[in-house]
């Protein structure tokens, strides 16, 4: 298993949840989806500022500044396909358009 950013998953990833990377002084409320152990879908990566992903069978959109800090364990076969699409768009696009497309700086 391959563990990453849920902010770096595109749409169709599934995994679950091992860890929650808070800033400093911020916690997660007992009620909230983003707990270690849940499953994890990527309904809709569309490039913007939010995921919307379903958590458990349920919907939410999460912001893509809190979904930096959700640590997602994804099979092997996803991390390879994401390898094998990274890989494409590096030969493919500049270097700028490469670093728009993945929001890098």
């Amino acid at each position: 298993m391959t563990v990453r950013a849920l902010a770096d998953l595109g749409q169709g990833a599934r995994g679950q949840i091992v860890e929650l990377r808070m800033p400093p002084g911020r916690r997660t409320l007992p009620s909230s989806p983003l707990r270690p152990g849940a499953t994890v879908y990527v309904a809709e990566a569309t490039g913007g500022r939010w995921l919307h992903v379903r958590i458990d069978y349920r919907e939410y959109s999460i912001p893509l500044g809190v979904a930096e800090g959700v640590l997602i364990e994804v099979p092997e076969a996803s991390a390879r396909c994401r390898h094998g699409e990274l890989s494409g768009d590096a030969e493919a696009l500049d270097a700028a358009a490469f670093r728009a497309r993945y929001r890098l700086p």
